[in-house]
C-alpha cells in the first residue's frame, strides 16, 4: 500500500459533515504525512520500527530531529518536517481521543494542508 492511499481516503472523508467522518480524515492525513516522511528517510537514519523501546510515532520524528540537526540547527526542511508532524499528532490524538472536543470542518482542513507539506517535503529530500 502506499502510503498517500491514506491522504486520498482522508480527502475523501473530508467532504463529510458527520464529525466521525472528519475525524478519521484528520487520522488519516496525519498517518500519510508519517508513513511518507519514514519512507524518505535514508537507509541510516530509519529507525528499527519493531523495536519495543519507545513508539514508533517518536521514533520517526526523533529521526527527522537528529537529521537536522547533524545538518544545520537551524531551520532545515528536516527540522519543518519533524515539528509539521509533531502538530499534526497532536491534532491526531485530539481526534482519536478527545472525544468531548468538537472536530470542525477547519481542523480538517489544517490537518490536511499540513498533511500535504509534509509530504512534498519528504518526497522532495
Amino acid at each position: 500500500m502506499n502510503p498517500q492511499d491514506f491522504l486520498q481516503t482522508a480527502k475523501n472523508l473530508s467532504g463529510s459533515q458527520y464529525e466521525a467522518d472528519m475525524r478519521s480524515a484528520i487520522s488519516r492525513a496525519y498517518y500519510a504525512a508519517l508513513h511518507t516522511a519514514f519512507s524518505a528517510l535514508p537507509e541510516q537514519r530509519k529507525p528499527d520500527l519493531k523495536a519495543r523501546d519507545k513508539s514508533s510515532h517518536s521514533k520517526v520524528i526523533d529521526a527527522y530531529d537528529g537529521w537536522s540537526k547533524t545538518i544545520e540547527p537551524k531551520r532545515t526542511d528536516k527540522r519543518l518536517i519533524k515539528e509539521m508532524l509533531i502538530d499534526i499528532k497532536s491534532q491526531r490524538t485530539r481526534a482519536d481521543y478527545e472525544l468531548d472536543t468538537i472536530i470542525k470542518k477547519d481542523d480538517v482542513s489544517d490537518s490536511l494542508a499540513q498533511a500535504n507539506k509534509v509530504i512534498a517535503l519528504a518526497i522532495a529530500l
